[in-house]
């Protein structure tokens, strides 16, 4: 039985553990445990990625990803922690960051940050969940920012409750930081 899954996993090039020394081995496909050093990851991971410096995963991370100084990864579905950075291009899970947790492209979930709690640079995509940071930005947003600074622009079926110092809302995608704002201190809701 044994012989016949370490078979399969063979000829559909998944290997049950990879590691990453300038680029992944022995396979770009990883189902149990990667480790990381520093330098590019596998493809895709569907399990437990461990990195020193950095771990980038190239399409998928499914599971857990823990790095040191920079988790970046495609798409997360699961858990990434990043010792001072956490990118992802899309998020569906919890990002935790030390600095900066960043996702431009969609996030769903939990993003925690120490200084910085950003998500979708790109207008059409929507952060739906929670960002706890000192800053916390989200160019449409559908749920609850907490910090000292907030920035978000509701969605257009989604709504914002910030929780900080300075909570900024955008009325439309025109706003800028000083016209199109309403501004609130320590609560501000808006839809």
């Amino acid at each position: 039985m044994v012989m016949i899954v370490a078979a399969s996993m063979r000829v559909a090039a998944v290997t049950p553990i990879g590691v990453s020394l300038g680029g992944c081995f022995p396979s770009n496909d990883v189902c149990v445990v990667h480790l990381s050093v520093v330098g590019n990851g596998p493809d895709s991971v569907n399990g437990l990625s461990l990195g020193a410096i950095n771990a980038w995963h190239h399409r998928e991370m499914n599971g857990v990803s823990v790095v040191g100084i920079l988790a970046g990864d495609e798409c997360v579905k699961g858990v990434q922690i990043g010792g001072a950075f956490a990118f992802a291009d899309r998020m569906c899970g919890l990002q935790l960051g030390g600095i900066a947790s960043v996702t431009p492209y969609g996030m769903t979930g939990v993003q925690v940050a120490g200084l910085l709690s950003q998500v979708s640079e790109d207008n059409r995509a929507v952060n739906r969940g929670l960002q706890i940071a000192c800053y916390n930005g989200a160019e449409s947003m559908c749920g609850v920012q907490i910090g000292l600074i907030n920035y978000a622009r509701p969605a257009e079926d989604g709504w914002v409750v910030q929780i900080g110092l300075v909570n900024g809302i955008s009325q439309d995608k025109h706003a800028t930081y000083f016209s199109g704002m309403r501004y609130m201190p320590i609560l501000n809701v808006g839809w």
